[in-house]
């Protein structure tokens, strides 16, 4: 029960990655930032006629090194340095920080022994577009995935990815900002269907307060640990962020996805009606 726990979370997280406008990115040699991310869901889930909340808090950490500039591209160090989950669901606990000794050397640490604390080299430009990353390893034809790792791949990108996370810290300005000024980004792949729009709300200095409003629905099926999994859901997003429009630097992002739909695991030939909340809560500081 505990690994359907796990996979419930990790279609219930399948979806706060968005992207923005393009412009520019503006950093300097030797700019060091820590980033901290917090996503916190309640879901409700109905099972053969009774409610059932389930509730999760997941944690990361990561820093950000801006090693050199060359060829107009920025070359960082980027290393994941934290990573804090605490999930109940169906009357099952899965609790882990990577801080904590045991738990390193528990049954989820093989998703992470790995990449904590692994410097990995990422080249950006300075629209942010990710100019390096990871070569694809090829994997053992009946290999399980990895639902821990999922989940944060969900949320936050591959954390082997060489430009894990760089995408939350900053985001290319437009050239031209103003209060009223809005742009939209939209996205349609895989089974899931993207729209964000994010409106300059006002201008503090060199800070431009956004609001972000938008979409997400959900028509997605994948196989895992032998199911056949179908995710169906449509949801409704909004948010606000600080953005430092000198930088391209995310200050602060708080984002809020609720969404309604429907998981079914074809193969145990039950469907579970659910309720989702997710909030996204992210933060960038100067180290």
């Amino acid at each position: 029960m505990k690994r359907i726990t796990l996979i419930l979370f990790a279609f219930i997280f399948i979806s706060t990655a968005f992207a923005q406008n393009a412009g520019n990115i503006n950093l300097t040699k030797g700019q060091k930032f820590s980033v901290d991310n917090k996503i916190i869901a309640v879901t409700t889930q109905t099972l053969m006629g009774q409610s059932m909340e389930s509730n999760a808090e997941l944690t990361t950490k990561y820093s950000i090194e801006v090693k050199d500039i060359k060829d107009n591209n920025y070359n960082l160090s980027n290393t994941f340095t934290k990573m804090k989950a605490k999930m109940s669901a169906m009357g099952n606990d899965v609790n882990f920080d990577s801080d904590k000794k045991e738990d390193m050397a528990g049954e989820y640490a093989a998703s992470f022994k790995d990449i904590i604390n692994q410097p990995k080299e990422v080249v950006i430009d300075k629209s942010g577009k990710i100019l390096n990353s990871k070569k694809e390893e090829p994997k053992p034809v009946n290999a399980q995935p990895d639902i821990m790792k999922m989940m944060i791949e969900q949320l936050l990108g591959d954390p082997e990815e060489t430009g894990y996370g760089v995408n939350l810290a900053f985001v290319s300005t437009p050239s031209k900002i103003s209060t009223g000024y809005n742009w939209t980004d939209s996205s349609n792949k895989e089974g899931i269907q993207r729209s964000t729009t994010y409106t300059v709300k006002e201008i503090k200095g060199t800070d431009a307060v956004i609001t972000i409003t938008g979409i997400l629905n959900t028509d997605a099926k994948s196989q895992m640990q032998g199911m056949d999994i179908v995710n169906k859901s449509k949801g409704n997003l909004k948010g606000e962020e600080i953005l430092d429009i000198t930088t391209g630097v995310i200050k602060e992002r708080t984002t809020t996805l609720e969404s309604a739909g429907t998981i079914s695991i074809e193969s145990q030939g039950f469907e579970i009606p659910m309720t989702t909340k997710v909030t996204f809560v992210s933060s960038v500081k100067s180290a």
